[in-house]
């Protein structure tokens, strides 16, 4: 699966955007971008550019902030396919919010298990090079908040931050609470109508957005 993952900013912090290539044993990361004083229709028309031309599967979108402005944009003016997280700093299993720790630590993991991998320095360009260079300085500063140093920008890894939250739950293999099926594939089957097969494993409950279903199995 290819995801565009997005940290929406615009004046003081760039609009970020990474594309990750996703199986259930890796994650490869593909290219990054970012826009910088550059109005938001602007941003939108490139990102629906950049979503056909390499034809990604998902969009991962921060809600915080202004994320909710963009989010809503981007699925009325352009339709493209969103999923949106919260991120915070408490710890919760609460679904579709990131606690960027919890995940700063199952990604440490992943790099050095070789799981998260980087462009190879002839795929390099300015953007993926600041990428690398921004996760080099990401870190602890404060007790229990991750962050850049003071004076720098950490917005490039957000957005890989948040597509491999998606990735951890949704594609991979293992650390799962639950089963997340598309909720195109979903039909609900009503009183008096033969039963329609859907993606959902036997025994799961639909729990439905405008684009996801989670299946909670009763094996887990």
């Amino acid at each position: 699966m290819r995801i565009f993952s997005l940290d929406p900013g615009k004046n003081v912090d760039p609009f970020a955007g990474v594309i990750l290539d996703v199986d259930q044993e890796k994650i490869i990361i593909k290219a990054a971008r970012y826009w910088l004083h550059v109005p938001y229709p602007e941003v939108e028309i490139e990102i629906t550019r950049i979503y056909k031309m390499l034809e990604v599967d998902r969009i991962v979108c921060e809600s915080n902030a202004m994320g909710d402005h963009v989010i809503d944009s981007l699925k009325r003016n352009h339709s493209l396919p969103i999923y949106k997280i919260f991120t915070g700093s408490a710890k919760t299993n609460k679904i579709g919010v990131m606690n960027k720790m919890d995940m700063l630590m199952w990604m440490n993991r992943m790099v050095q298990d070789k799981k998260i991998i980087w462009p190879s320095v002839d795929e390099d360009n300015k953007y993926t090079k600041e990428l690398k260079r921004q996760w080099a300085i990401f870190g602890e500063y404060k007790k229990d908040k991750v962050e850049a140093p003071a004076g720098e920008h950490d917005d490039l890894v957000l957005a890989l931050m948040l597509g491999c939250y998606y990735a951890r739950h949704h594609i991979m293999r293992g650390d799962k609470s639950q089963v997340i099926v598309d909720n195109k594939q979903f039909k609900v089957v009503s009183k008096g109508q033969s039963q329609i097969k859907t993606m959902l494993p036997e025994g799961c409950i639909p729990i439905k957005d405008s684009t996801q279903s989670w299946a909670y199995p009763d094996d887990m």
